[in-house]
């Protein structure tokens, strides 16, 4: 039911968060949005803070959706090969699809990630516009451009967002995008998406690349 407006205004949906217990609304846009609203940057910069956060998040909504769309394909298909003979096998073009949109939706999402500086820190001193050499250009820029008094900030945000953890699944995504849609590294071989009924363990169905995107979990 949509909430009753006071006479003579007006309402536009900006976000509109579906995933479980609207995580992106609740742990990013908000406290973002909280975040903004108290800074002192000059207006100009303030209203591009926060049109960087809300692109963010429909970025971050729509690696979410492309994600259950491939897991859903994922299950439909292993429960159709719960009837194949052990010798029968299928490389998934839907699989290939939904794992190449969101390969590209997770990069575009950091590159988005990325833009959130410049209106904190200038635009003469971030002009970065992507998530260049895995995060690790990202990463240089503000430990060049930052003064001392900050130091201590580009630490923290090392170890929150540069942390061995995170660098291995984001190579491994960021790898997976360039195989699958530029050919990279040989390209992406159709055999990552088979379809089949392990002939070693009968009750169990193969389906899917063993990657990043069947291994994600939001």
């Amino acid at each position: 039911m949509e909430p009753e407006l006071p006479p003579g205004t007006s309402a536009t949906k900006l976000f509109e968060d579906k995933t479980p217990n609207a995580i992106i609304l609740n742990r990013i846009l908000l406290n973002s949005l909280n975040v903004a609203a108290h800074d002192d940057l000059e207006q100009a910069d303030g209203s591009e803070l926060i049109d960087q956060i809300v692109l963010l998040s429909r970025k971050l909504l729509s690696v979410w959706k492309h994600l259950q769309a491939y897991q859903a394909q994922e299950r439909a298909l292993a429960e159709q090969a719960a009837t194949w003979p052990a010798t029968k096998r299928e490389y998934s073009q839907e699989l290939y699809e939904e794992f190449g949109v969101c390969s590209v939706q997770i990069k575009s999402t950091l590159d988005h990630l990325v833009q959130i500086m410049r209106p904190i820190l200038g635009r003469n001193k971030w002009t970065m516009y992507s998530f260049g050499d895995r995060g690790e250009r990202v990463l240089a820029s503000p430990q060049r451009n930052t003064s001392k008094h900050h130091a201590g900030h580009v630490r923290m945000m090392e170890h929150q967002l540069f942390n061995e953890t995170n660098k291995s699944w984001l190579t491994l995504i960021i790898d997976a995008r360039d195989q699958v849609n530029h050919g990279m590294a040989g390209g992406m071989k159709i055999e990552r998406f088979a379809v089949y009924r392990d002939a070693a363990a009968p009750s169990i169905c193969r389906c899917g690349t063993t990657s990043s995107a069947s291994a994600m979990r939001w």
